[in-house]
């Protein structure tokens, strides 16, 4: 599956944005539907912890410090 999509994906970027700047994803619960679409009754949900996700890094020195300001306290 792999070879076959490696052969068909272009070789140039042709998307009309850029690639997403290197970052870590912040960890969060992710809800899951579990059990069969066409029975109601069957189905739930559960969660799932991701953990943090690093997006488009290929290693630390491509992480920039990113600063929020939370305000004045007083």
């Amino acid at each position: 599956m792999r070879q076959a999509l490696s052969e068909h994906e272009p070789s140039e970027p042709t998307g009309t944005h850029a690639s997403p700047r290197p970052h870590i994803r912040r960890a969060h619960w992710h809800s899951l539907w579990v059990g069969k679409r066409d029975q109601a009754d069957a189905r739930s949900v559960t969660l799932k912890w991701l953990p943090p996700i690093p997006v488009n890094v290929t290693g630390i020195e491509d992480l920039t410090t990113t600063v929020w300001d939370v305000g004045n306290p007083d």
